[in-house]
């Protein structure tokens, strides 16, 4: 069952950012030579960097999508927004260096 719709899905176009950067840096470990693959450590650390980022706000607009919505209230809200954050640190831990 979808719900929420308050920003017509937008936050999904956040996602795809981020599976466009995370694209990218497999690119560039599986060809080092190429262009994504002479890109400089840091480059590369500033792209995990912005997907940490880009993840944590398409989930503050996932909550907020459902608590306007009226899917959620405010105890939910802020109840399953600390779930759906500690989900996704702990699934990725270079985010919780970040």
């Amino acid at each position: 069952m979808m719900s929420g719709g308050s920003f017509n899905y937008d936050q999904y176009k956040i996602q795809d950012v981020y599976e466009e950067i995370e694209r990218i840096l497999a690119e560039a470990v599986d060809d080092p030579d190429g262009y994504y693959g002479t890109m400089s450590d840091d480059v590369k650390e500033g792209m995990h960097s912005v997907m940490c980022t880009l993840m944590r706000c398409k989930i503050h607009v996932d909550r907020l999508d459902y608590l306007i919505a009226g899917d959620d209230g405010e105890e939910t809200y802020y109840e399953r927004l600390a779930e759906d954050l500690h989900a996704f640190e702990t699934t990725h831990k270079i985010c919780s260096k970040i």
